[in-house]
């Protein structure tokens, strides 16, 4: 039989590995035990031996009998606080010197540093409410300079109260909070005082002409309120407005020399226009100009910045340098009148170019020009579109008018208007009966006052539709004694219009007064701005029997198929 070693136990359990960890954790756990113990021991004797540790201790348990002594016999002091402070410090150092592990001396420190606290947080809150107190009494008899050092203390030991200290019962935050406005609102009194004095200073010297001074005045007013409202932001007399204000007066005040500089400028270019020196205004108006947009740039807060001002000064210097050109302009416009007026459509067109130029100069050099006149501009644009069919729209109106009896100087169109007229003077026809020599129709009373304004630019002379008693006038006793053939209307219409040229003319030269389309009258004479009277009826009314006149009045937008016009020209 083999010989076989026998195991020893020790063997068995190293091969357990959870047994051998536990076995480790129990030994280390007894090393560090003894080591502790060693140690607190070796301190412990060290303590006692130290001198300089027994004095320490000796001296922090003196003062804090010390105070006790004074606390059992009345309130104490800071000083007394201050003892039993000093004796939370020994305490300290010592515990941390022999290494701080004795419970009852940890107790012990505790509760001296409980009551040390309890201590500090009820002096301060008696100091504060004190301070508080002295610093009313002063506010009340109006003593504010020795109000704010009693209110800072005050403020200054509720914050530390509030910061430092774990008693909730002595913390006030809504207090300090309070405490603090208050003493902002004394300590920016001064200022508030200098402010307003300043304001009354630059106040008074502005209103006896002393313009340096109140300036001055003005920017040390301007430096406080900007310093009140930089260190003092809390208190009522923080004010981003009144700054705004104090700055407005101050750009007006530097501005204002400009100001009257500018008003003197501009008087000396009105003289000057009136006079016909136009160069000497336009110069004028040119530097007070450049003054004025000196002050909206160097002054933006100055009540004399203005831009309408400025605006107004380029166009008087340019309505001044651009005088001579309008003059021209207006005299090529009257020689232009009188060449049409007279039927000389070829030398009419010469002038209507030569007046189209100058108004492109005008407007390219002088495009602000009070004397740029937009009507005279539309005038000539007009007569340029309509230059080619000028000729034979001159010749066909003066052929066919006729004078009206009993009325002088006073033309008036034969026939009612007919679709190639209106077409070449209005380059459009509303007209729902189409022919060339048809009346136009569906035509409002501002068509027919528009058309009458393009003619009278095309003729020279001033065209309108006619009055009532100008009407009456041209109709005669036509209204009375109706002849066949003068009236186009039911039976004999067949309810639809004719051509200009089929009606047959009256004594007086004119043909279909009382029929085929109706006709728009002047409204000058008109109760009302909206309505204007029509006359004469239409081929599509009936024909009173007793034969007067038919007028009646219409809305001026009304557009009827069985509406027309005709018109007067007045002769120069």
């Amino acid at each position: 039989m083999p010989f076989r070693r026998r195991r020893h136990p020790l063997f068995g359990l190293i091969e357990d590995r959870p047994l051998v960890l536990a076995f480790v954790l129990v030994l280390g756990a007894g090393i560090l035990a003894g080591v502790t113990w060693w140690w607190a021991d070796g301190n412990r004797d060290r303590a006692t031996d130290d001198p300089a540790l027994l004095e320490m201790f000796a001296s922090g348990k003196a003062l804090e009998n010390e105070y006790l002594s004074i606390a059992a016999v009345r309130d104490p002091t800071s000083e007394d606080i201050a003892l039993l402070g000093k004796a939370v410090e020994n305490q300290r150092n010592w515990m941390r010197a022999i290494g701080g592990n004795d419970p009852v001396q940890i107790a012990r420190l505790r509760q001296m540093e409980a009551t040390f606290e309890t201590a500090r947080a009820r002096q301060l809150a008696t100091t504060s409410r004190e301070a508080e107190g002295a610093a009313r009494i002063d506010i009340d008899a109006g003593r504010s300079a020795g109000a704010l050092p009693k209110l800072e203390v005050a403020l200054e030991a509720q914050r530390e109260l509030n910061r430092g200290h774990p008693r909730a019962e002595y913390r006030d935050l809504p207090r300090e909070s309070q405490l603090a406005h208050e003493v902002e609102a004394l300590r920016v009194e001064p200022f508030a005082i200098e402010l307003a004095a300043s304001i009354a200073k630059a106040g008074e010297a502005a209103a006896a002409g002393r313009r340096d001074e109140a300036l001055a005045a003005w920017r040390s007013a301007r430096e406080t309120q900007a310093r009140i409202n930089r260190e003092f932001p809390r208190v009522r007399h923080a004010d981003l407005v009144s700054l705004d204000r104090i700055d407005i007066e101050i750009d007006t005040l530097a501005s204002e020399p400009h100001a009257e500089e500018i008003a003197g400028l501009q008087r000396q270019a009105t003289d000057a226009a009136a006079r016909g020196r136009v160069v000497d205004a336009a110069t004028l108006f040119g530097e007070a100009a450049a003054l004025q947009r000196a002050i909206n740039t160097d002054s933006p807060r100055s009540r004399h910045v203005s831009t309408e001002r400025l605006d107004l000064l380029e166009i008087e210097r340019q309505t001044a340098l651009g005088a001579t050109l309008t003059e021209r302009i207006a005299g090529i416009d009257r020689e232009l009148t009188a060449l049409l007026a007279a039927g000389d459509v070829t030398a009419a067109l010469s002038k209507i170019a030569e007046g189209g130029a100058a108004m492109d100069e005008l407007a390219s050099r002088y495009p602000r020009s009070r004397q740029a006149d937009p009507g005279l501009r539309l005038k000539f644009d007009y007569l340029t579109t309509v230059r080619e069919t000028l000729a034979a729209t001159v010749a066909q109106v003066r052929e066919r008018v006729a004078p009206v009896p009993g009325i002088g100087s006073v033309m008036m169109f034969r026939t009612e208007v007919p679709q190639i007229l209106y077409e070449s003077v209005m380059s459009s026809n509303p007209s729902r009966a189409a022919g060339q020599q048809y009346p136009v129709d569906s035509v409002s009373w501002h068509d027919a006052a528009d058309f009458c304004r393009r003619l009278s630019w095309i003729v020279g002379q001033t065209v309108r539709l006619p009055s009532e008693n100008e009407f009456r006038a041209a109709v005669g006793d036509d209204a009375s004694e109706s002849p066949d053939g003068l009236v186009w209307r039911p039976p004999v219409s067949d309810l639809r219009p004719r051509s200009v040229s089929d009606g047959a003319a009256n004594p007086r030269g004119f043909s279909d007064l009382l029929g085929n389309v109706s006709e728009w009258l002047d409204a000058a004479g008109a109760v009302g701005g909206e309505s204007a009277p029509v006359a004469g009826g239409s081929f599509n009314d009936v024909p009173d029997a007793s034969g007067p006149l038919p007028i009646e009045m219409r809305a001026r937008n009304d557009r009827s198929r069985a509406t027309g016009f005709r018109f007067v020209i007045e002769a120069r």
